[in-house]
């Protein structure tokens, strides 16, 4: 009797997380689409945004004894 309670508890909570995650993933997406909508005055302004950054980089290159070198090379590399 016990353990049909715990798989019905354990069930409810799944249930209501899962409907928690669905919630706020729909609320990221439509906060996402009204930033754009503003930012751009309408929703076929056209312009795409590129990110360039490098692929592939070694440790050696990001690794010095100077602090603020450091931060710039992880900035450097899309940290």
């Amino acid at each position: 009797m016990r353990q049909k309670i715990i798989l019905i508890v354990s069930v409810g909570l799944n249930v209501a997380f899962a409907a928690a995650w669905l919630i706020s993933r729909h609320n990221t997406h439509s906060i996402i689409a009204e930033d754009a909508i503003s930012s751009t005055g309408s929703t076929n302004a056209g312009k795409t945004q590129v990110v360039v950054r490098r692929q592939f980089f070694s440790w050696q290159e990001l690794e010095t004894p100077d602090y603020t070198a450091y931060v710039a090379n992880l900035r450097m590399i899309g940290c």
